[in-house]
């Protein structure tokens, strides 16, 4: 079976004008899945909860229109991620949001060398973290 896959990443108009994908355009996904399909393609999306406009009842209405309307033949949903070195994660960091100790990790700058940027250290902070959110133990 073919397949593709599409980063629809949301459906509420303004949460894609937040996150500049103004291209993300609910008829423009009905149209292109419609045409996958045509052609006996499976299409799998993602969808990004967490985005500043998303509310339960907002999510829920994305839900029952992704799958109403855009009609996938599977989506996959994921946490809004603020990455180190991402607008999102610049623009929650200034607010002073919480942020698990994973997506506090600073990125290491291009061409650093100074003992203050050791890779090695970055790569270890980052494994606690990830150790201490599997194991359930208290996270930085």
């Amino acid at each position: 079976m073919l397949a593709v896959f599409i980063g629809l990443e949301s459906l509420n108009p303004e949460n894609l004008k937040a996150a500049s994908k103004g291209q993300n355009k609910l008829n423009f996904f009905e149209e292109m899945i419609q045409a996958w399909h045509r052609y006996g393609i499976a299409v799998h999306t993602s969808y990004i909860i967490g985005f500043p406009f998303d509310t339960v009842e907002s999510v829920r209405r994305d839900i029952t229109t992704l799958m109403e309307v855009v009609q996938p033949d599977q989506a996959s949903f994921f946490m809004l991620t603020p990455l180190p070195g991402s607008v999102d994660h610049l623009e929650m960091n200034k607010r002073g949001e919480w942020m698990s100790g994973l997506q506090r990790v600073r990125q290491l700058p291009r061409g650093a060398k100074s003992p203050e940027h050791d890779q090695r250290g970055m790569v270890q902070r980052v494994s606690g973290s990830v150790e201490t959110i599997l194991l359930g133990g208290e996270s930085d």
